[in-house]
């Protein structure tokens, strides 16, 4: 965990976002120190359904249009900030 916290420390973001059973072990490591935003965990899989908002912008493919072709976490990260994205307001 020491990595993660020198990564959330340098980028100062407004927000996490994080699978919701690792809530547990987020709360343990960074208290509040965090806003957060958990979400469903098959979203961090490497396929998940396309989203809304990737529906919208429709790539043929991740190879061109976002640079993600043999990138696996990036194709795993893009689904969560794409849900994030279509979520409606709390």
């Amino acid at each position: 965990m020491p990595h993660v916290e020198q990564i959330l420390n340098n980028f100062q973001p407004k927000e996490v976002l994080f699978e919701k059973r690792k809530t547990r072990l987020f709360n343990e490591a960074f208290r509040s120190r965090f806003y957060t935003y958990r979400l469903d965990d098959w979203i961090f899989t490497p396929v998940p359904p396309m989203t809304g908002c990737e529906k919208q912008f429709a790539p043929t493919s991740l190879k061109g249009a976002l640079g993600f072709r043999n990138l696996t976490n990036g194709i795993i990260a893009r689904a969560p900030f794409s849900e994030y994205l279509d979520a409606d307001p709390p």
